[in-house]
Parts: structure tokens; sequence; C-alpha cells
């Protein structure tokens, strides 16, 4: 098992992370939960997920009005929340499909599988929601993420 300092992952909010190769991450965050802790091994990062993850970072660059309408950046905190999360679902094997900022400063992370499709919007305040979609038809929403279900869902 790896485990190296300055890098803990409380969950929900990320502290650091270490990356050496931008196919390979350390992983060297810990998920820590009241009675325990879980430290996750080296592996190699799906395409999907380096991509994800190139995007989420390229947000930081954006403006104050980025979109023409007012829009919001994104904070640091919430990017790298988002990034926390498209790790997390890497290591359970789900590409992102798309990722984008949102006008009050949140980020989008849009997850699909056949005609299932799951939106997770991350807030400023790193409040994460979920909307579980088939097709085009919105069927469930939730304010408390749970990302067991999510995954779940699209299985």
């Amino acid at each position: 098992m790896i485990a190296l300092s300055n890098a803990a992952l409380a969950y929900g909010h990320l502290e650091g992370t270490s990356t050496i190769d931008p196919h390979y991450d350390l992983l060297d965050y810990v998920f820590r939960t009241r009675a325990s802790t879980v430290y996750y091994e080296e592996r190699e990062l799906l395409e999907e997920t380096i991509d994800a993850i190139g995007k989420l970072k390229s947000f930081s660059r954006l403006q104050e009005n980025w979109d023409g309408y007012g829009a919001l950046p994104p904070q640091q905190d919430t990017i790298e929340q988002a990034i926390s999360f498209v790790k997390a679902l890497d290591r359970g094997g789900e590409p992102v499909y798309f990722a984008a900022p949102g006008p009050n400063g949140e980020i989008l992370v849009e997850l699909k599988k056949g005609n299932r499709t799951v939106e997770v919007t991350i807030e400023e305040d790193n409040h994460i929601k979920s909307a579980l979609f088939i097709e085009n038809r919105c069927i469930e929403e939730d304010a408390n993420f749970v990302e067991r279900k999510i995954l779940e869902w699209l299985r």
C-alpha cells in the first residue's frame, strides 16, 4: 500500500493529492471516516479520467463573466473537489462522459451508460447534488449525494 505525507482526503473535502505522471496517479489521498482510514494503491487512470481532470483544471483559468452573461468561475476548492470525485469514479471503473462549469461557480460532472445518465453538481460550498435520468426524463433528484447509489444506478 502507498501512504505518503501531506495527502489526505476527508470525505467531502480535498486536502491534497500528488501526481507523478498524467497516466498514473499515486492515489495517495485517503478517505477518512470516523472509524477507519482506507488507502488506495497506485494504478493507471482511465483515458477519460485523464481528459476530465485536464478539463477540470482548465476551469481555474476562467474569469468572471466567462460566458458573457455574468457567470462566476469555479473556486479552486470546488475544482479540487470535482477532481477528487472523478478519481473516485475512476476507482469504480466509471468514466466521466462530460464536465462543465456552471454559471454560479458550480461544476457539473455527467456520467452515462446506455440510456441512463447521472448528473452530479458540485457547488461552491462543496455540497454535492445528483439527478438520475432515463433517456431525457429525470426520474430522481437527490440533494444528499450518495456515491454508492450513483454507481449502482449506472450498472
